[in-house]
């Protein structure tokens, strides 16, 4: 007669053991919330690093709630949570000291400012708007490590004016001028002249124009002549020609075609244009050590 009232109590204890354990699982709810304060902090700065325990404890519990093992699951999200929850402290206390920091880092940067000038106070000035704007979106981690890294290559800015300013003693009122004959062993025909010739004004204004005439290889004749207009500036020991117009002045490209043993030459050309350029498309770099071997100065 107990026997019927033992399977019974047996029975509603382990449904009770089995709600328990149901019970002890973790939500979805406390899961996704986990991953959207991981995001945010990401969002502010905070390495993967640093949220790197957090990340293991969420798939660990994650996992575990998909297995029914509830009581492993919330384990896992307990120790997640109070280490996330460390992480948030941490970040908050440490991030209301990083403003000061960051404003004496960029006033150390600022020293040097007087120094500098052309391409080496624009770098300067553009790292610092990238360090201000990193600041304001509430990313002071990201702002503060940039910061540093621009104090880090403030000795490397020095040095490139030094540069600089040794080419500012050479290159206004210069004109360079490169001149490339091409010809060949095989085919006679080949017989083209190519120039490029960098003006450089007292004024800080440029003039480029690249050309070519002739019959440059077996199957092609080249005539053409580009003109860019700008200004010019120096980065290091490098100048660099801002165009801002280009002209195309003739573009015409011959090309040799060959049927039953008859040779015949079909002419291409191009547009001639005038145009405004914003983008820095046509911009040119060139360094002194470039300029000296490939060119001539006139």
């Amino acid at each position: 007669m107990n026997r019927p009232l033992s399977r019974r109590l047996c029975a509603v204890v382990l449904a009770g053991v089995t709600a328990a354990l149901i019970g002890c699982s973790v939500s979805d709810e406390t899961l996704n919330a986990t991953q959207q304060r991981m995001d945010e902090l990401k969002a502010k700065g905070v390495p993967d690093s640093a949220l790197s325990g957090v990340k293991v404890y969420l798939f660990e519990a994650r996992d575990c709630k998909a297995r029914d093992l509830g009581g492993q699951a919330r384990k896992a999200a307990d120790s997640m949570l109070m280490m996330l929850r460390k992480v948030e402290d941490y970040y908050a206390n440490h991030v209301a000291k990083l403003q000061p920091v960051i404003d004496s880092l960029l006033a150390v940067a600022d020293q040097s400012r007087s120094a500098l000038s052309g391409a080496q106070i624009h770098k300067l000035d553009s790292l610092k708007g990238v360090v201000d704007s990193l600041a304001k979106a509430q990313r002071p981690v990201e702002a503060e490590k940039l910061a540093r890294a621009l104090v880090a290559r403030m000795p490397a800015l020095l040095e490139d004016q030094k540069k600089a300013d040794g080419l500012a003693k050479i290159i206004p009122g210069t004109v360079w001028e490169c001149v490339n004959k091409k010809t060949s062993d095989v085919f006679k025909e080949v017989n083209a002249v190519e120039k490029k010739v960098f003006t450089f004004g007292k004024d800080g204004k440029a003039v480029y124009v690249e050309s070519e005439k002739g019959r440059s290889d077996k199957d092609t004749k080249n005539d053409y002549e580009f003109v860019s207009y700008g200004t010019y500036d120096f980065a290091g020991d490098t100048i660099i020609v801002r165009v801002n117009r280009f002209i195309a002045k003739r573009q015409i490209i011959d090309v040799r075609w060959e049927k039953d043993g008859k040779e015949s030459w079909k002419r291409d050309v191009g547009p001639m244009y005038d145009s405004a350029i914003t983008d820095g498309s046509q911009d040119r770099w060139i360094s002194l050590a470039d300029l000296k071997e490939d060119f001539t100065r006139r």
